[in-house]
């Protein structure tokens, strides 16, 4: 990936005569993050082709689907690379434009967005959602980087408003963190998990799911959880506020962008499950995994594949990332603090990787 010193002085010819360093990347993100719904229904049409289609031409769609594929899961990844440009910029436009990238990570998940709109807008409500919201992002990143007054300053006390007391702060985070951990233990370690007895079959797979339920289910369990994941998004955005006032390190722009994904892919997933109920039907695998047409039969289910393959990587990211905080919390080397990172983002790498298997069908017994 370029390092951004040839872009840079290019960007500055446009107008920004003394853009922050890490802007050459804000603008291709924005524009990415708005073209992710193409890249998706590209993608779909790409594997639909790849089926009706034998020998070269079958290859070349095959080709074109992975590519396209790989195009929508590394949306997130050019996001948090300009937010890792961005990290150590101490120019008083930086906290914007940090909370700019953070907000196209989480492209993908715009059609939650999309139904939204349309319910109120009509057939076009989806594509009013997209594009509206990216062009605002672009004249909103437009307008800081060309602030008067802004350019070249260091952070002063246009930021301060959002600054917590220490003892705030403290608080803040400590209630973030203990409704994660209770989160991750009663609900998310307990669902993710059950999903791979699916690879021995379907019937494990749910007998599993039935057990499970009597737990996370129950009357008093799941308003709790869902308690919980209220509290996670509301101290999660006080952090994220926080923390995109000043520099920051690659552990930490890895931890708020995991955190903005996590939010819309938690919200879009309690939407769906609630919505299957609330029609009479069930959220078992086959609604999971596209029923009898499967993960690829339609546009979709081809967007829960790539959406659900992006959470379940982010969701190691940030417990990592977490857990590696903790552990400088009590003294502990920088090296292994990382290295257990990396050992949990590598472990829920791998989980992932078996998890989208499973949905698509591969099983071990027959």
């Amino acid at each position: 990936m370029p390092d951004g010193t040839a872009i840079t002085p290019a960007i500055r010819n446009l107008g920004f005569k003394t853009a922050p360093h890490g802007t050459e990347v804000v603008f291709p993100a924005i524009a990415a993050a708005a073209a992710c719904p193409s890249l998706i229904h590209l993608t779909f049409r790409s594997v639909e082709a790849f089926k009706a289609h034998i020998g070269l031409p079958q290859l070349a769609y095959g080709v074109a689907a992975i590519v396209l594929a790989l195009a929508v899961l590394g949306i997130p990844l050019l996001a948090l690379y300009g937010l890792i440009r961005l990290s150590n910029t101490a120019d008083a436009r930086a906290p914007a434009l940090r909370r700019i990238l953070l907000l196209t990570i989480p492209a993908i998940r715009l059609p939650l967005l999309g139904a939204a709109g349309g319910l109120l807008l009509g057939p076009t409500g989806a594509q009013i959602i997209n594009y509206g919201v990216f062009i605002a992002l672009g004249a909103w990143a437009l307008w800081v980087v060309n602030s008067p007054g802004k350019k070249g300053e260091v952070e002063t006390s246009d930021t301060q408003s959002l600054e917590l007391s220490p003892s705030g702060f403290a608080r803040v985070r400590a209630t973030h963190r203990l409704s994660a951990i209770v989160l991750l233990l009663s609900f998310l370690l307990l669902h993710y998990s059950n999903h791979l007895f699916a690879l021995w079959s379907e019937t494990t797979e749910r007998s599993v799911m039935m057990g499970l339920r009597h737990w996370y289910r129950a009357s008093i369990i799941e308003p709790a959880i869902l308690g919980l994941f209220s509290v996670m998004v509301i101290t999660g955005v006080i952090l994220v506020l926080r923390h995109t006032q000043r520099p920051s390190d690659n552990f930490r722009v890895i931890q708020m962008g995991s955190g903005i994904y996590l939010m819309f892919f938690l919200a879009s997933h309690v939407w769906a499950v609630l919505g299957q109920r609330a029609s009479g039907g069930d959220s078992d695998w086959a609604f999971a995994s596209g029923g009898t047409a499967g993960m690829l039969g339609s546009e979709g289910y081809t967007d829960v594949l790539l959406y659900y393959t992006l959470g379940m990587v982010f969701i190691s990211a940030h417990v990592a990332m977490g857990i590696r905080m903790m552990r400088l919390t009590h003294q502990t080397t920088k090296s292994n603090a990382s290295r257990t990172a990396y050992m949990i983002i590598g472990l829920g790498s791998a989980v992932t990787v078996l998890t989208v298997a499973a949905l698509l069908g591969l099983r071990f017994a027959h």
